[in-house]
């Protein structure tokens, strides 16, 4: 029987038992160096992708769609409702829509677990704000200080990314009516019309 030397240890080892090893099991091989990068936000495939913040994003795309809309006088909110199930009974309030202060409400795209982790977040950055400094918090810094929680998820070992885009809608005195957009693939973006999830 042929042998095959490794390395310096001069042990042989069959040549038969190296291409049982190889023909096998490589496809369960591969498998396992796959599952090696989707296990952490910090680890890089070898195709540079972070494979838990893709995932996040496609539970956003498999969410139902959240529109806002920017006018002079105010801004509409609209979400799709998916039924998951015909045997369920349909809610009676909105999964979709949230009021985080008297000034602010959101819309969510993604999974709701999610959601109501920021969702909580928010109103208590809101709460915060007003018990420190007597008045509403503005908008553009809500949304800021929820952005930056999110993106700290995507760069410490251990934490998942939020699987959850956000549609802030708001008035302050300052800047008057304003339509942001919190998603996965961004930090923020302010306009006018934004669609939460691609089409």
């Amino acid at each position: 029987m042929s042998g095959c030397d490794f390395g310096n240890t001069g042990q042989q080892y069959s040549s038969s038992l190296v291409n049982l090893l190889l023909s096998g099991s490589l496809y369960s091989l591969f498998a396992a160096m796959a599952r090696r990068y989707d296990s952490s936000t910090t680890t890089f495939s070898p195709e540079g992708r972070l494979h838990q913040v893709e995932y996040a994003i496609e539970a956003i795309n498999n969410a139902g769609t959240c529109v806002g809309i920017l006018c002079s006088d105010g801004i509409v909110l609209a979400a799709e409702r998916k039924t998951t199930s015909k045997l369920l009974a349909p809610s009676k309030s909105s999964d979709k829509i949230y009021q985080i202060d008297g000034h602010i409400a959101s819309v969510v795209a993604g999974l709701t677990s999610d959601a109501n982790i920021l969702i909580n977040q928010a109103r208590l950055s809101a709460q915060r704000y007003l018990y420190q400094y007597q008045e509403a918090m503005p908008v553009e810094q809500l949304v800021r200080s929820i952005c930056d929680y999110k993106q700290a998820y995507t760069q410490y070992g251990g934490l998942r990314p939020f699987g959850v885009s956000f549609l802030f809608a708001g008035y302050d005195r300052h800047q008057g009516f304003q339509l942001y957009e919190a998603c996965s693939r961004m930090n923020t973006r302010k306009g006018g019309d934004l669609p939460c999830r691609r089409a």
